[in-house]
């Protein structure tokens, strides 16, 4: 990310259970979301981000936006259900 740039972290650890998580990000703010499932699914619907890998997507701007939110979200069993606009 650009130099003195914001980033903001979110780490959403759970041992049992579902995640689900919508987010939509106002323009100029990147964005950067990072599931991992032990035992379970992960579904993320992103049309406008683009797919790092099966778990992992990224705005356009992630990189160069002077603000960012990083969402990481584990589940050890259960599943992670992602919006993301």
């Amino acid at each position: 990310m650009a130099g003195g740039s914001v980033q903001h972290i979110a780490d959403a650890p759970l041992s049992l259970g579902s995640i689900s998580v919508i987010v939509d990000l106002p323009s100029g703010v990147g964005g950067s979301m990072e599931c991992a499932v032990a035992v379970g699914s992960v579904d993320i619907t992103a049309p406008t981000w683009t797919a790092i890998s099966s778990n992992h997507y990224e705005t356009s701007d992630y990189e160069t936006a002077s603000q960012a939110l990083t969402i990481m979200a584990q589940a050890a069993t259960g599943g992670v259900t992602a919006i993301l606009s």
